[in-house]
């Protein structure tokens, strides 16, 4: 009698994903980046001019900080949390964070759909794709997602003058 063989089927993996509000969508980052979340009421922040750029005190050193509402073009200062993204090496500083709002689950990646470019201005390719929300229970009370790439989101000058204020700091 012939031994029947199973078929192998490549089963989609998906990487987990940290789902947070911003003012007018959620987003999801790709959580293996995330260093640490913090409560924005509860960290040390000093503004840095005008620039924008705040200094953040992790608990463990400094990281220049950037109010990720006020980049998608919302208010700024609204966000409950900052999150502190690992930066590669090679970059001017080891790792920044983006403040945001309520950090909702961390869930598997899910299938989403690419934007055309330009859709939104925020750096190049930062919101590369978007999300129905529905399938995710935390997320069902929101119309739509967008997947962020927070190594996009900032521009080469703005790491640079962050990593110049951290050497001032």
């Amino acid at each position: 009698m012939a031994r029947l063989r199973k078929k192998v089927v490549a089963a989609e993996v998906r990487a987990p994903a940290l789902f947070v509000e911003c003012e007018w969508v959620v987003i999801a980052i790709d959580a293996g980046i995330v260093d640490r979340i913090l409560l924005a009421s509860d960290t040390t922040a000093r503004a840095v001019g005008e620039s924008g750029m705040t200094l953040i005190d992790t608990g463990t050193g400094w990281v220049p900080g950037w109010d990720l509402d006020a980049l998608l073009g919302s208010e700024a200062g609204r966000g409950s949390s900052w999150i502190v993204v690992r930066a590669p090496a090679g970059w001017p500083v080891p790792a920044f964070a983006l403040r945001a709002g309520r950090c909702v689950c961390v869930r598997a990646m899910p299938r989403s759909t690419e934007l055309p470019p330009g859709v939104v201005e925020l750096g190049a390719g930062a919101l590369r794709a978007a999300f129905a929300t529905a399938s995710i229970p935390e997320l069902a009370a929101y119309s739509t997602g967008m997947v962020l790439d927070p190594l996009r989101v900032l521009t080469r000058d703005q790491l640079v003058r962050g990593a110049e204020e951290l050497e001032r700091a």
